[in-house]
């Protein structure tokens, strides 16, 4: 009733199903990675960076300027 091994050079030949299975979705992650980070826009007009004024200025640029300047000395 003992169950029969096999030969040295018959168990050691290639490799499980299961890492095949592991082998290929590694693969495939790894493939639709590098595509998604090497076509991150494809034609996507939505996320194009807007001008934005962020001077709060009123008036000619190029007016003359007074300043003046109120102390109080104690």
């Amino acid at each position: 009733m003992s169950k029969r091994r096999k030969p040295r050079g018959e168990r050691t030949r290639g490799l499980p199903q299961r890492y095949w299975v592991i082998g290929l979705a590694i693969g495939l992650l790894a493939l639709v990675l590098a595509v998604v980070l090497w076509f991150p826009n494809r034609g996507d007009n939505a996320s194009a960076p807007t001008k934005v004024n962020l001077d709060k200025s009123k008036g000619e640029p190029g007016a003359p300027v007074t300043v003046m300047e109120y102390g109080d000395f104690q």
